[in-house]
């Protein structure tokens, strides 16, 4: 199924983010310059194609089709996304409320507890969703509903043309800013 493709390089371009989260927190509580702005940056990045992007094809597309396959939300895997949704964008929040008020050592630590906490959700969420979920949507869902899954999928990539290549060049702009190879493995 060409979603369940998409999402999982989605996983991808979001797991090189989790590692420049990473070392931007480490380098934010050391106080190093410039650190809060890439910590902006990447909240950005995990707040629109992490989120409402990517999450907002799983929301919206591929969950609704395994509830026709009886894997709704009120229970069981989709239930467990979900709530990891929930809980991810919490940490966001809180992590965006560190930055607001950077003024002294108890707040950088904050919010690299929040992000460090976030990476590690995060990284689990994207394992259970590559090796069980989509795996599942791939082997339950019918050639009719394959189909409908992946016209839903085209017709919201087409809504925001570029949009993917666009955070990606943002990544590797900050990688280069940070030093971090992409492609490396992030430990949650």
């Amino acid at each position: 199924m060409e979603l369940t493709q998409v999402l999982r390089r989605e996983h991808e371009i979001i797991c090189d983010a989790l590692r420049l989260l990473d070392t931007a927190a480490t380098r934010l509580q050391q106080g190093t310059p410039g650190a809060a702005e890439a910590s902006r940056r990447l909240l950005e990045f995990f707040r629109s194609f992490a989120d409402e992007n990517h999450h907002g094809k799983e929301e919206g597309i591929l969950f609704p089709a395994l509830a026709t396959v009886g894997l709704g939300p009120d229970g069981g895997p989709v239930a467990m996304m979900l709530s990891e949704h929930d809980e991810g964008r919490q940490l966001l929040r809180s992590c965006g409320e560190a930055l607001a008020s950077l003024d002294d050592r108890t707040t950088r630590q904050r919010f690299g507890e929040a992000a460090r906490r976030y990476i590690s959700l995060l990284s689990q969420h994207i394992d259970k969703e590559n090796e069980i979920l989509f795996r599942m949507a791939d082997q339950l869902l019918g050639p009719e509903q394959c189909r409908a899954v992946d016209e839903a999928c085209a017709a919201h990539q087409l809504a925001k043309p570029g949009e993917t290549e666009r955070w990606e060049r943002l990544l590797g702009e900050m990688a280069a800013l940070t030093s971090i190879k992409q492609g490396a493995t992030v430990e949650g």
